[in-house]
C-alpha cells in the first residue's frame, strides 16, 4: 500500500510539473519552437504516467518502494528546480521592467511610462490636465556647485511634486530638467497645483542655491485640447515655453494652435 501511494504521488507530481512547465515556464509570447517543446514534453509526461500506472497494475518489484522512492525524489527535485527558475525569471523580468519605466535618480516614472499612462487616461472620460514642468537654472547650479547639488534639486523637485499630487494624479520625469504631471480635475486645480509647486521650489532653491536664480516654469493644457498623447505633451511644452518668455512661472498657459 505504501508503494502504491508513492506511485500515485509520483504520477500526480509529474502531471503538476508538466502543467507548470507548459503553461508557466515556457515563454509563449516570445519567438521560439515552443509548440514542438510542448508536444515533446507532453509525450514525456504521458509516457511516464502510463509507465507508472502499468507498474502499479502489475505490481511486483517495479512498484516497490526501493525502486520508486529515488524516482519520486528526482521528480520532486525537478519540480523544485523549475519553480526556482520560474521565480528567478519573474524577479528578473520585474527588475528589467522597473529599470525600463523608472527614472534612476528621482525614482519617478520615466517619459515612456508617462506617455503610457497618458494614453490610458485618454481612454477614460475623467477630466484632467497635462502639465509640462521645466526647472530653470539647473545648468548654472551644476556648473557652479557640481552635479551633486543639481541632483539634490532634481530629487527635491520630485519630492515636491509627490507632496502636491493627489489621488488620481501622475508624475513622470520627461528629461534632464523637465517633468510631466497629469493633474486630475478641472484646469483651475491644475493652476493651483502649479503655483504651489513653484512656491515650494522657490523655498528649496533658496536653501540649496541661493546665489542662482532657480525657478519652475509650467505649461498646462486640458485633455480636451487634443486626443493624441504626443500632441498633448507638445502643446504643454509650447505652453511652458510661452510662460518662460512671458516671465510667468507656475501659471496656466495654453499653447497657440499649431
Amino acid at each position: 500500500m505504501e508503494s502504491e501511494s508513492v506511485v500515485i504521488l509520483a504520477i500526480i507530481d509529474a502531471v503538476l510539473v508538466g502543467m507548470f512547465f507548459l503553461f508557466r515556464v515556457l515563454p509563449w509570447s516570445k519567438p521560439g519552437p515552443w509548440r514542438l517543446i510542448w508536444i515533446t514534453a507532453t509525450l514525456a509526461f504521458l509516457l511516464f504516467s502510463l509507465g507508472e500506472a502499468s507498474a502499479m497494475i502489475h505490481g511486483g518489484d517495479a512498484i516497490s518502494f526501493e525502486v520508486q522512492a529515488p524516482l519520486f525524489g528526482a521528480i520532486l527535485a525537478t519540480t523544485t528546480c523549475l519553480i526556482l527558475v520560474y521565480v528567478h525569471g519573474v524577479r528578473i523580468s520585474d527588475e528589467a521592467l522597473t529599470l525600463a519605466l523608472v527614472d534612476e535618480l528621482t525614482q519617478l516614472p520615466n517619459s515612456r511610462a508617462f506617455t503610457a499612462r497618458l494614453e490610458a487616461d485618454l481612454r477614460m472620460s475623467d477630466a484632467f490636465s497635462v502639465a509640462y514642468i521645466h526647472l530653470q537654472g539647473l545648468g548654472a547650479v551644476n556648473d557652479l556647485f557640481g552635479g551633486h547639488r543639481g541632483d539634490i534639486l532634481l530629487t527635491g523637485l520630485a519630492g515636491i511634486l509627490r507632496e502636491h499630487a493627489a489621488r488620481g494624479d501622475f508624475i513622470g520625469r520627461l528629461g534632464a530638467d523637465t517633468f510631466g504631471m497629469l493633474i486630475a480635475g478641472p484646469p483651475a486645480r491644475a493652476s493651483e497645483v502649479a503655483q504651489r509647486v513653484q512656491a515650494s521650489l522657490r523655498q528649496m532653491a533658496n536653501r540649496e542655491a541661493d546665489t542662482i536664480h532657480v525657478v519652475v516654469s509650467v505649461g498646462i493644457v486640458p485633455r480636451t485640447e487634443a486626443s493624441d498623447p504626443g500632441r498633448l505633451i507638445r502643446l504643454a511644452y509650447r505652453a511652458m515655453q510661452h510662460a518662460e518668455r512671458a516671465g510667468v512661472t507656475g501659471a496656466v498657459e495654453k499653447s497657440a494652435p499649431s
